[in-house]
């Protein structure tokens, strides 16, 4: 079962189901795959693809070690399969439990691939074998999935749509062709609406969604019963009408932004979380994480979740955060392939839509390729920039792989 608990944001949808599954992109890689098939020959009770798809999920199947500080404070991942030994107070330390269960020491998970792919298979066979699930079918192992994660399980409502996001994205991988044959898998086709119930998968996969304090209606005016929602305060109602892309409302922790008090916009920061989209979305809502985004947005369908209203001052970027707005994209710096088109296209919108709105120069975006480090530039010259290219910072993304000639072509077509 997942979660019993409730969304927190309120929202009109606009499509259909079948619309909203169809944009999901991909880049896969063939990293680490005879490790993967030796876990699952010594562990067949694990369903097969699943190891591959939590990957994916969590680091695009890419050893982690030693990477980059998250520029949000996210704490570190590491290994192929993504996992946390110090939560931070906030995410459970899955890095810790894995070990026990498997009884690999810590350290070598961390530094040898193989050993972090075994040791996860490892340690979701002893959860087979304890909660004696003879099924094969992933969507019987939620629990399992949910027990090996590293977000938060305490209960209450603020984390329900980070751990949806997190278990979406890990069935939508294995439902897609594409995945099923890279991997050599069976032909999976979960029943999504069945897991997750047709309001929550209306979110999940939603390419269209415009926020509304009047509950929940579709655009001809069908009304769902709202019991389970929860308000959120206040409600943003930044985006112009009609933005084409999903902007979900999922309010952080208002112990992690403050007021403007009045300071004009004048500036987008682009930035990488050095994590997931799910992660990210829960650590904004953790009151001690002291940090916050306007906007996350999620690599393989550009979903948008808004987590501070723009009139309010997000923390993301120090002294400049009075009048800068933040995009935070689901990601890592050293790894491309985070940055998909649909990344691109998504984020450009939504930048653009932050930039007429409040008289910003779409002219004056960056348009350098290849930064590394920090690099300061004039903020009288760019308006659009990195988080990398704001004064006094120490962050160095979105770093030399974000692809900013592309961005600013998107930003300002040639007529």
């Amino acid at each position: 079962m997942l979660r019993n608990l409730h969304y927190s944001f309120l929202f009109i949808i606009s499509i259909t189901l079948s619309q909203a599954q169809d944009n999901w992109e991909l880049q896969l890689n063939t990293n680490h795959k005879n490790s993967f098939e030796s876990a699952y020959q010594l562990y067949p009770s694990v369903p097969k693809g699943i190891l591959e798809a939590v990957a994916y999920t969590n680091t695009h199947i890419r050893h982690l070690e030693n990477e980059q500080q998250s520029c949000v404070g996210l704490p570190a991942y590491s290994g192929v399969m993504g996992l946390v030994e110090d939560g931070k107070s906030y995410f459970r330390p899955n890095l810790l439990l894995v070990s026990q269960l498997s009884d690999y020491p810590v350290e070598t998970i961390k530094g040898d691939a193989y050993i972090n792919i075994l040791a996860y298979a490892k340690a979701y066979d002893k959860l087979i074998q304890e909660k004696r699930i003879t099924s094969k079918s992933p969507e019987d192992h939620i629990d399992i999935l949910d027990e090996l994660s590293e977000l938060p399980n305490d209960g209450n409502t603020v984390n329900n749509y980070a751990f949806d996001s997190h278990i979406y994205s890990v069935f939508r991988n294995l439902n897609e062709p594409e995945f099923q044959t890279a991997y050599n898998l069976p032909e999976y086709k979960i029943d999504l609406e069945k897991v997750f119930g047709r309001k929550r998968l209306l979110i999940l996969t939603a390419n269209s969604l415009i926020l509304d304090n009047r509950g929940i209606r579709t655009v001809a005016g069908d009304v769902y019963d709202n019991d389970d929602m929860r308000s959120a305060a206040p409600p943003c109602t930044d985006l112009s009408a009609g933005f084409p892309y999903t902007v979900i409302q999922d309010g952080a922790d208002p112990s992690n932004y403050s007021s403007r008090n009045g300071t004009a916009i004048t500036h987008v920061t682009i930035h990488t979380m050095q994590g997931s989209y799910a992660g990210a979305t829960s650590w904004f809502k953790n009151p001690s994480a002291n940090v916050s985004a306007h906007f996350n947005m999620r690599s393989s369908d550009g979903q948008i979740t808004q987590m501070v209203c723009e009139i309010d001052k997000a923390w993301h970027v120090g002294n400049s955060n009075p009048y800068a707005v933040g995009i935070e994209h689901e990601g890592y710096v050293a790894d491309p392939s985070w940055y998909t088109d649909i990344t691109y296209e998504v984020s450009a919108a939504l930048t653009k839509d932050i930039a007429l709105r409040n008289g910003i120069p779409l002219v004056r975006t960056y348009d350098i390729n290849g930064d590394n480090g920090v690099n300061p530039i004039s903020d009288g010259c760019f308006k659009v920039k990195g988080h990398q290219h704001f004064p006094s910072q120490s962050h160095t993304d979105p770093g030399p792989n974000w692809d900013w000639n592309r961005y600013y072509d998107l930003l300002n077509p040639v007529a």
